[in-house]
């Protein structure tokens, strides 16, 4: 034990010499390597009299010089004495002559309306009138499922009610400007927190809330400062989301592509598809009129009244050009105007379908979008015919400047300062004022050139879908 004591003790006063000897009052500083660089050198501020030599170089100091020779103080306040100009001293202004100025056309995306439209006058004589109590095809109609539809008469409708999952919101950034864009122009995609690029549908509802219906990845709703994501795992019936509509109950109604149709009351999602009653799955269109009956479109199902609690079909057995149904409007006279992809426009009345198509002035027979203007003017946009004008004696077809001509117009809308928008596959937006056609494309900021759906906010932005 004395043993392993002394060692211990041996061996400490060992490491304190090592210590010692290593401590800084102990080095030879001149066993020391020298510094890779100067060390920094302090001098006194001279206020008297000042340096006459660089104490660093040696060098004599030479007294800064002011352009009237007078040596300039340093290390002193010195009185600002500006030197007035008057304007009568012309002696000192440099004049030349003004060229001849350049024009420059920096709005090549613009045309001026400078002539008056085409106009083509209905011949009412010429025009087909189908009554909807006579069916115009015996043959029976059969939806995707293979069953039988009763038409011209009202079906039960029986939706499957799932309560809706409330999914946990995320941080929605806010839209932000293209490096190219030279408008005022802003876009969102995933990196702003929306889950998808690919909108087909956009729609403002009451509350303020902006919702974005994707291609396949369901619904968006952005408040302005979160995105929360509702898809089949919610209770969605599908995730493409082709239409949307808010109906004077504040009821949130979607049309899927492959699914139905769905509403929301804010609680509970109804799905109505062809087992509740409904002719065809895949969505189109869905228009609330005057009266509050909702009508929707379908890809194949023709033309559909809902009631809130019964499905009445119209097809070509009740006297519809087609079954294909791309769009609804109304008029000021309560008539429905029903665009087909295929076979031109009807006017529905409750009771007659008159029908129109090329033949009697229209661009073309396969309608995507119709617009009913604070005038009263029916505006139609076509497949690969861009956009006519119907008011209700006259089709009119405008010269934009190429901007809309044989163009696939996908979108009208009109904005509450009454400017009419409209999107195009594959050349962006164009807006019509009156008097001036602009078109807006990827060069003045736009994301993607094909615009789906068109929307306006509160504030007056316009939201476009695009792919």
């Amino acid at each position: 034990m004395k043993l392993h004591h002394s060692i211990y003790f041996f061996w400490t006063l060992v490491v304190l010499s090592l210590i010692t000897r290593c401590s800084p009052s102990n080095l030879d500083r001149s066993e020391l390597p020298p510094p890779l660089y100067h060390l920094p050198e302090s001098h006194p501020l001279n206020k008297d009299q000042g340096y006459a030599f660089n104490t660093l170089t040696g060098d004599s100091i030479i007294p800064i010089t002011q352009p009237n020779g007078a040596i300039l103080p340093t290390n002193a306040s010195v009185p600002a004495i500006g030197k007035k100009i008057t304007i009568a001293d012309q002696s000192i202004i440099e004049k030349s002559k003004l060229g001849t100025p350049r024009t420059v056309d920096f709005k090549s995306n613009q045309f001026k309306r400078d002539q008056a439209p085409k106009r083509i006058k209905i011949n009412p004589q010429k025009l087909k009138v189908r009554s909807v109590g006579i069916k115009h095809n015996k043959i029976y109609f059969l939806n995707e499922m293979g069953d039988t539809i009763p038409t011209g008469v009202p079906i039960a409708a029986t939706p499957i009610v799932n309560p809706i999952i409330q999914p946990v919101p995320r941080p929605g950034l806010a839209p932000r400007y293209k490096e190219v864009s030279n408008q005022d122009i802003k876009y969102m995609d995933e990196g702003q927190g929306i889950s998808s690029s690919r909108i087909r549908s956009v729609m403002h509802d009451r509350r303020g809330d902006v919702w974005l219906g994707t291609w396949a990845s369901g619904l968006d709703r952005y408040d302005g400062t979160r995105v929360t994501n509702y898809t089949i795992n919610e209770g969605l019936a599908g995730n493409i989301i082709f239409v949307m509509l808010e109906d004077s109950n504040g009821h949130l109604w979607f049309g899927t592509y492959l699914e139905g149709i769905i509403r929301f009351d804010g609680h509970h999602l109804y799905n109505y598809s062809t087992q509740s009653g409904l002719s065809n799955n895949r969505i189109r269109e869905i228009f609330e009129d005057s009266k509050g009956t909702i009508w929707i479109g379908s890809e194949g199902g023709g033309l559909t009244s809902f009631d809130g609690d019964s499905f009445t079909h119209y097809t070509v057995n009740e006297g519809l050009s087609s079954n294909r149904v791309t769009a609804i409007e109304e008029d000021s006279e309560g008539n429905l105007w029903v665009g087909t992809e295929d076979n031109g426009l009807n006017k529905f009345n409750g009771q007659t379908f008159t029908i129109y198509n090329s033949d009697h002035g229209l661009n073309g027979n396969s309608i995507l979008d119709l617009m009913n203007d604070s005038a009263g003017h029916l505006w139609i946009t076509y497949q690969d015919n861009g956009v006519s004008v119907f008011d209700g004696d006259f089709f009119e077809q405008y010269s934009t400047g190429g901007l809309l001509e044989n163009r696939t117009v996908w979108c009208v809308f009109q904005d509450r300062k009454g400017d009419i928008w409209f999107g195009l596959d594959g050349q962006g937006v164009v807006r019509y004022d009156g008097q001036t056609w602009t078109g807006y494309t990827k060069e003045q900021g736009l994301s993607d050139e094909v615009i789906w759906d068109l929307a306006e906010d509160s504030k007056g932005n316009i939201w476009m879908a695009t792919r």
